[in-house]
């Protein structure tokens, strides 16, 4: 089967399964595609900006008519503008609520909340004064929180997620580790499928 076919029948299949936004026992996968831009802050390593790409799923149960429970799977790829070296890709698991407001006009504007794990890491190699050195950073728990409007089971929201990490510099004998910051705002888009 070509993946043309695949692309119609799952369009199909997901429009057939929607019924309706939120209700209470019903369980909804929001695939998202995630765009961001902000900081890392590694202390005396310094600062740098970073961009964001990722992919996420939200699966998600409705527990009353307004409130959501669930967990999400997500890939992001972090860019960092001067360190470019040390790029690298993040496989993220969480936990997530989400409260979506009471409307009549077909708007349902949502406040979510997400609390994790993202296992990304990535190392370099480096020469300063003739001597190699091991550049690391390894990133870990992470918090975010954002606001949102679904319509139509089109989902757009802006959100804010903080990282923490780990920076390692090992040179010349001498080790140093350094906590770090990954301080995200985010748009992304996603559409509800209803089971």
């Amino acid at each position: 089967m070509n993946l043309k076919k695949m692309l119609i029948i799952a369009g199909l299949t997901g429009m057939v399964a929607n019924t309706a936004m939120a209700a209470q026992g019903d369980i909804s996968i929001i695939p998202q595609l995630k765009l961001g831009t902000g900081e890392a802050d590694a202390g005396y390593f310094g600062e740098d900006d970073i961009n964001v790409y990722g992919i996420a799923a939200d699966y998600l149960y409705g527990v009353n008519n307004n409130f959501e429970l669930g967990v999400g799977l997500g890939i992001d790829k972090n860019e960092l503008d001067d360190n470019s070296e040390l790029d690298f890709t993040s496989f993220n698991i969480y936990g997530i609520g989400r409260y979506n407001f009471d409307t009549t006009n077909g708007y349902t504007p949502y406040i979510s909340a997400k609390l994790g794990y993202k296992n990304g890491d990535e190392d370099t190699t480096y020469v300063s004064s003739g001597i190699t050195g091991k550049l690391e950073i390894e990133t870990g728990l992470f918090s975010g929180i954002a606001l949102g409007i679904e319509y139509n089971y089109v989902n757009f929201e802006l959100g804010y997620e903080h990282t923490e990490a780990d920076v390692d510099d090992t040179w010349n004998g001498s080790h140093w580790r350094q906590d770090a910051d990954i301080d995200v705002f985010y748009m992304a888009v996603g559409y509800r499928f209803n089971y």
